[in-house]
């Protein structure tokens, strides 16, 4: 975006306002806010169960979604064992294992910033590992 300074040269919107996508203060037709997005969106999935690895090794699975700047883990299992001999893949294809070991843990919140990755679950069935 280019305009012109009070000096009357034509001049390029400052870095850090092209990188963060905010508009410099006093610029014709801007505010320098953000727009807001819809909240509560399936995270990049049509399945919504999903395993959840995040920072200081805390695992979890369940009904993943976005609010804001949230994950929101809703049925939330915390993975304590995995209890596989091919990691968390394994679990993310062919369901808890007979040694996985899981705690219910309701609604997890967390900030997007301390999401490593997720994993889409495709099998097995995660309620009777909950409840055994």
């Amino acid at each position: 975006m280019t305009g012109t300074d009070n000096t009357g040269k034509a001049g390029k919107r400052d870095r850090a306002s092209a990188l963060s996508g905010r508009s410099p203060a006093g610029e014709a037709g801007t505010t320098g806010e953000f727009s807001k997005t819809p909240t509560k969106e399936t995270i990049m999935s049509n399945t919504k169960r999903q395993i959840v690895v995040l920072e200081r090794g805390w695992v979890y699975v369940g009904d993943v979604s976005r609010d804001g700047d949230d994950i929101v883990i809703e049925n939330a299992l915390n993975i304590r064992r995995w209890g596989t001999g091919r990691g968390l893949g394994e679990l993310a294809l062919k369901g808890p294992q007979p040694n996985t070991k899981v705690d219910p843990a309701g609604t997890v919140r967390t900030h997007k910033g301390a999401m490593i990755h997720l994993i889409d679950c495709t099998g097995g069935d995660w309620t009777a590992a909950a409840a055994g």
